[in-house]
């Protein structure tokens, strides 16, 4: 289980702007071009303002572009009075070891790195990310997210409570590929139904050749028009057309910050239902299991799960209500396939089999033949709490089932 993320896309003004120009090579973007975009006073500044802000004294990762613009955010972070250190493809493996034994002790507070602590590297109590490099590949990030989603083991880290990890990104790559916790195609394969809208990643148009008015300059450096086409928000350069992205004008000082919070949790691959409308009740089905989100009070969240072949409701987690989700939401994603999952398959959204309806009326609930506000899925997630109420009870209120 992991701790959900809490990201912030930090745009220092200019700076996307200056990484839309970045070259993209065989295996990522031109870091050495990255640098001289990120590589700024101003930038710098901005990282050890917001991390002080948002991340305060939590032990933080940091991404660089290169081995210089690592140095610079290192002196940066040191000037300012935080405890520092910085791991490259050059560090020797032993010094590389006592860096990482002194952010676990807490004698550091920031490691800054460059493709170093990308994966392999595993220290749960490190609760902040800071990216100050895009990333061609979805995978990348997640993986560099992931260095801080990690949960502790109370025992390993006592008295250490870690509720989320605060992600920083200077680099704009959430906003380039979307909601990490997405699935590509959250439909089953062969179903022509998708649900677009989660987590997918911003797209453009490439100008019309016969468009009078666009933001891009035109004819390109090559003497292109456009040709109209959708295309990924990222690209530089149209694959249909050969069009060459440049906005028209001047680029903008680096003056302004703007600052988004992303929700990154926002599209699970389930369907939740709030059974009763007071959002305190949720349950999420698959084929083979059931997971719930409930609290009595409304500030203690239990995540609950049941397999099919079970005769117990599972006691996941009991803390905030984000946390709960996720577990939940984790609980199901081990239990179930990705057809299971699918937000677009018909039996979401098909109205309740008479069978179903007439289950509904054995436990309790007004049904008139006429009501088409079932569905079969919610009808499921509605029989399924209230065929094991009396365990959902015992584990709310502590009393036996």
């Amino acid at each position: 289980f992991l701790v959900p993320p809490r990201a912030f896309v930090v745009d220092v003004n200019g700076v996307r702007e200056g990484l839309s120009r970045v070259r993209k090579l065989a295996s990522d973007f031109d870091m050495d071009e990255v640098e001289k975009v990120m590589n700024r006073k101003v930038v710098n500044d901005e990282v050890i303002k917001q991390g002080k802000d948002k991340a305060g004294d939590r032990k933080t990762i940091v991404f660089a572009s290169t081995v210089l613009h690592a140095s610079d955010v290192r002196d940066a972070f040191g000037a300012a009075g935080v405890t520092v250190e910085m791991v490259t493809g050059e560090t020797p493996d032993h010094e590389r070891a006592a860096i990482i034994r002194r952010l676990k002790s807490g004698q550091t507070q920031v490691v800054v790195n460059v493709a170093v602590l990308t994966e392999g590297f595993d220290e749960p109590s490190v609760s902040a990310i800071v990216l100050l490099r895009p990333c061609s590949f979805k995978s990348t990030l997640i993986q560099m997210v992931g260095r801080g989603l990690r949960t502790v083991d109370p025992n390993l880290y006592p008295g250490m409570v870690k509720h989320d990890c605060v992600v920083l990104d200077f680099g704009t790559s959430i906003l380039n590929h979307g909601n990490i916790e997405a699935d590509v195609d959250l439909g089953a394969k062969g179903d022509s139904e998708k649900d677009a809208a989660a987590g997918e990643a911003p797209f453009k148009i490439c100008p019309d050749e016969d468009q009078k008015e666009t933001e891009y300059t035109r004819p390109d450096v090559n003497g292109n028009f456009g040709c109209g086409a959708r295309v990924p928000a990222s690209v530089k350069v149209c694959p249909l057309c050969g069009f060459v992205f440049e906005k028209t004008g001047e680029p903008e000082k680096f003056e302004e910050v703007i600052l988004t919070e992303v929700d990154l949790l926002a599209s699970s691959p389930f369907r939740w239902v709030d059974l009763f409308g007071s959002g305190k009740v949720m349950i999420a089905s698959g084929f083979d299991a059931w997971a719930g989100v409930m609290s009595a009070d409304g500030e203690n969240w239990f995540a609950l799960g049941k397999e099919r072949s079970s005769k117990i409701v599972k006691k996941i987690l009991i803390g905030d209500r984000t946390r709960a989700l996720a577990a939940a939401d984790d609980f199901l994603r081990e239990m179930e396939t990705g057809d299971s999952a699918s937000k677009s398959r018909r039996w979401l959204r098909d109205p309740a089999t008479e069978k179903q309806k007439e289950l509904l009326r054995q436990v309790g609930y007004q049904i008139d033949p006429l009501d088409f506000s079932f569905t079969k899925y919610s009808s499921n997630c509605h029989l399924n709490f209230q065929w094991n109420r009396r365990m959902i009870e015992a584990a709310l209120f502590g009393r036996a089932a």
